[in-house]
């Protein structure tokens, strides 16, 4: 296997075990965290869920579109590159699926990157209530909440991810900017 494939393949696992231990994250805001067994069947669930959805899904697809398809080699050009799910569709004849699959993909996406500030703002929040954040003036209005909600921890979460769109764009000297709105 090549350095790339190895890459592209540790991606993809790596994002499909994005979010398994958020159940541990929660657990801090959980009324009933003195209870052990709710981590357990917690932690249980989330194993089954992915044996059940990526394990049997890769295994159809694996039966669906062959090793060698030219759109997953890279050897044709097509909208649906590298996904199998939406090859497997399109060459079944439904089209339309594949656009469906597309915007699950896109859900998926966006559905992360919440999961991502959520975690990430807690985790804010409590280095700041630990008084590790830095300056006082910024502890002190990290520590701040709003009916539970660490605001102000979200909007830093959200400002430190918004700096993720300023890397490199199409070509060298070319930035992209974020558009927020």
């Amino acid at each position: 296997m090549s350095a790339l494939g190895y890459r592209n393949a540790s991606v993809n696992v790596i994002y499909s075990y994005v979010a398994v231990d958020i159940f541990a994250a929660t657990a801090a805001e959980s009324k009933s965290l003195a209870d052990s067994e709710c981590m357990k069947m917690a932690a249980r669930k989330i194993t089954l869920r992915i044996v059940i959805l990526y394990v049997l899904a890769m295994l159809t697809c694996s039966f669906l579109v062959p090793y060698d398809h030219p759109f997953l080699n890279g050897e044709a050009v097509s909208l649906a590159t590298e996904s199998p799910f939406v090859i497997a569709v399109v060459e079944a004849g439904l089209p339309a699926a594949g656009e469906f699959f597309n915007g699950m993909y896109l859900f998926s996406s966006f559905t992360c990157a919440v999961n991502s500030v959520y975690v990430a703002s807690r985790v804010m929040h409590t280095l700041a209530l630990r008084d590790q954040t830095g300056p006082e003036f910024i502890t002190k209005r990290l520590q701040q909440c709003h009916a539970g909600v660490p605001t102000r921890a979200v909007l830093a979460t959200v400002a430190i991810l918004a700096l993720g769109y300023l890397g490199p764009g199409k070509g060298p000297g070319d930035v992209r900017v974020p558009i927020l709105f």
